[in-house]
């Protein structure tokens, strides 16, 4: 039933919602990460800027396995460029176990009220956030993400979720970042993806694997970051050019993007409201996507406006026939 409130106007904005509040990070992760006391020097801008000329080369002019790995290989000649600098820090390497068995139920099982009701205010975006995410994989694959597929997405978070959990690990949501994979490597095969996380499975038995992905650097993963963010973001520009801009889509689109770009730039915005409403307006692609879907509730369709915009499209269609 929800997806009755997710028209082309609200999923457009959504998806290139995500694409822009994540170039932010992108640009950290270039920098050397947040907070890095060489954030910004010219080591790590260069690192980054080699990272994507490659990755942007090879995916243009690569043929067959070079165009579809060119982010794995942008990745691995970064990395490889990193080490003469001492940016790769192996002692979490060797540190970390060889091997390592989950323990179910390491930790128990409880239930407490009062952290059900913190976490059901979280657990309301994250649902929203992984909407999002799924209708901007169909928008970059070119696949209709109708209503069952949606739903069961949703549900296979949960039960990933309850998965995370049993083996003493963290719930998991959808990761908005991986969005930006599929127009690069145009890979969006299912059968990919599956057997994508059975090796993921079978790699998360060994700790030394874990640690040598954390030791990446950060500029490494800001290459490649920028280039598919970016293509997120025109990815809900491409829906959006879809979508007839009138002047009930144009505020929605506005004060949207307006208002989930100031809540990602300037968070503090909401630093005085409740707790829980801090909690779902904490990320901007949560608050851009309510108020979309609350504008485009609110604002009506007007009909006159419609049927001279009609007009006008025929009109010029008569023109050109002419």
């Amino acid at each position: 039933p929800l997806m009755k409130l997710f028209p082309p106007i609200v999923t457009g904005t959504v998806v290139c919602l995500i694409g822009l509040t994540l170039i932010p990070v992108s640009i950290d992760w270039a920098a050397g990460g947040s907070g890095a006391a060489d954030y910004g020097s010219l080591a790590n801008v260069s690192i980054a800027m080699i990272v994507m000329m490659v990755t942007l080369l090879l995916n243009r002019y690569g043929k067959g396995i070079l165009s579809s790995a060119s982010i794995l290989i942008g990745m691995v000649v970064g990395y490889i460029v990193c080490i003469p600098f001492g940016i790769v820090d192996f002692s979490s390497i060797s540190q970390a176990n060889f091997i390592a068995i989950p323990q179910i139920f390491q930790y128990g099982v409880t239930f407490d009220l009062k952290a059900l009701i913190t976490f059901l205010p979280a657990y309301f975006v994250t649902a929203i956030e992984t909407v999002g995410c799924l209708k901007a994989i169909g928008e970059v694959s070119d696949v209709d993400m109708n209503d069952k597929r949606v739903g069961s997405g949703v549900l296979a978070d949960g039960v990933g979720s309850i998965l995370g959990g049993a083996f003493g690990a963290f719930p998991n949501t959808s990761f908005s970042q991986n969005v930006g994979l599929i127009p690069l490597t145009k890979v969006a095969s299912k059968h990919v993806a599956i057997m994508a996380g059975i090796l993921l499975v079978i790699l998360g038995l060994f700790p030394q694997f874990a640690a040598l992905i954390n030791s990446i650097p950060q500029p490494v993963l800001g290459g490649v970051g920028i280039v598919m963010f970016g293509s997120v973001a025109a990815a809900g520009i491409k829906t959006l050019s879809s979508v007839e801009i009138n002047d009930r889509n144009l505020l929605i689109i506005a004060t949207s993007i307006g208002l989930g770009l100031g809540v990602t730039f300037r968070p503090d915005f909401i630093s005085q409201l409740p707790e829980t409403l801090q909690m779902i307006f904490s990320s901007g692609i949560s608050t851009g996507t309510i108020v979309a879907l609350v504008l485009n509730i609110i604002l009506r369709e007007n009909k006159e406006e419609n049927h001279i915009e009609e007009s006008n499209i025929n009109k010029e269609l008569e023109c050109e026939a002419v």
